[in-house]
This record gives C-alpha cells, structure tokens and sequence, in this order.
C-alpha cells in the first residue's frame, strides 16, 4: 500500500498522478486528509466549527474517492494508535501539503516515508516557505523531496529542483507552480516503488539559489 497525505489544495496536481497512476498500474493507494485544523474558544462556536469541518471534509473525501478509484479516509490525528495499526511493515507515504506533524512511532511504521517541502532545503524550513520566499524578496526557489525524521524538514534529501519566482506571484500562485513539477517527479518517483523504473537523486546547491539564508520560519504573525 501507498498512501498519500495530501490536502486538495497544493495536492491537486499530486492527486492527479495518484489516479494516472492506478489506471495505468493499477497502484494499491490510500489518498489521507487532514481533519486537523483551530477552533474556537467558546464550546458552542467550538462545536458548530467541527461538526461544518467535519461534513466538509468527509464531502471530500467522497467526492475525491469518487473521482480518483481509490481509498480516500480523513485523519484527525497521523499519530493516532488506530492508524498506525493499518500501516503495514511493506508500506510506503509520501507527504505533500499535510498540516500534522509525524511522530517517531509513525514514522518507523513505514518501509519508506517521504515529504515533498516547497522549498531548497535546508533553507526556508517551516510550513509556509512561498509566504516567506516572497517576503524576502527571492527571485528563484524550489521544492525538495526528502525522508522525513523527527527533525523537520531535515530528512535525507533524494530530489531537489529549482522553480523560478515570477514578480507577480501570491503565495497561492506560486504553490501551484512549484507543485507542477513537483507532481511529475512524484509519479516518477511512484513508479519507482511499484519497480517500474529506477529513481535518480538530485540535489541543488541552495545558497546559489536564495538570496537570504533563511533556516526555520512558522507561519506569519
């Protein structure tokens, strides 16, 4: 089994290649949403939140799972125990804009689980690097597939590939064409597990890149 954390966002071209990849292959994969997310203070506000969070994302899931021909779940905790009792000694993760943090014991469940970060690693480490590429005034970044430790977004990088800056790009923007390129990679890289094709490894000299040597940054006040 495959499974993909993703989000329907910065994932959607990464979805894509899932359902390339079970027509042509026919890949074993679980597509898993997050369900994490704030809520508000007062118990109430608390509660009607989760429960309109809550059907959203089961919609979701059934409308991605709909379209895609595969297992779509949504996961409130990665680390829960329940979840770590379907992962198998023989499965693989792949991560691409998933907002939890996997912890040790969900981690050493998988043969192999790798992240897809938007960035040149090790600079602009944290969960929002286009915000802050843009912020500083970088003209060029990336994004970089990497094994993911305890440590974040400091895993042994595989893959790494730079995407240029346009003057006019949001952070939105700027996602999606990072994602681009980055999805095609990640259906190489698939196939790979599937023993369809080798996978290279590349890595990019990032302070040739950026402008600033940004190491870690959280999301924006």
């Amino acid at each position: 089994m495959i499974y993909v954390f993703t989000d329907p966002e910065f994932g959607r071209s990464f979805l894509a290649a899932v359902s390339r990849l079970r027509e042509r292959h026919a890949a074993e994969i679980t597509v898993v949403l997050s369900g994490k997310r704030g809520w508000p203070k007062t118990l109430i506000a608390r509660l009607q939140s989760r429960l309109r969070w809550s059907i959203s994302k089961w919609r979701d899931a059934r409308r991605l799972a709909g379209e895609l021909g595969v297992r779509v779940i949504v996961v409130d905790d990665i680390n829960a125990a329940a979840l770590r009792r379907q992962i198998e000694p023989h499965d693989h993760g792949f991560v691409a804009g998933f907002n939890q943090i996997f912890k040790a014991g969900t981690i050493r469940r998988f043969r192999s689980l790798v992240n897809c970060h938007p960035s040149l690693l090790p600079y602009y480490r944290g969960p929002v690097p286009s915000y802050w590429c843009l912020q500083h005034g970088e003209t060029a970044t990336g994004y970089t597939f990497h094994r993911i430790s305890e440590a974040i977004d400091q895993g042994e990088i595989l893959w790494q590939e730079v995407v240029p800056i346009a003057v006019t790009d949001t952070p939105a923007q700027l996602n999606a064409r990072i994602a681009a390129p980055a999805a095609a990679k990640f259906e190489a890289y698939l196939l790979s597990l599937l023993g369809q094709r080798g996978f290279e490894r590349s890595s990019v000299n990032a302070e040739a890149v950026y402008k600033h040597r940004v190491d870690y940054k959280s999301f924006p006040a």
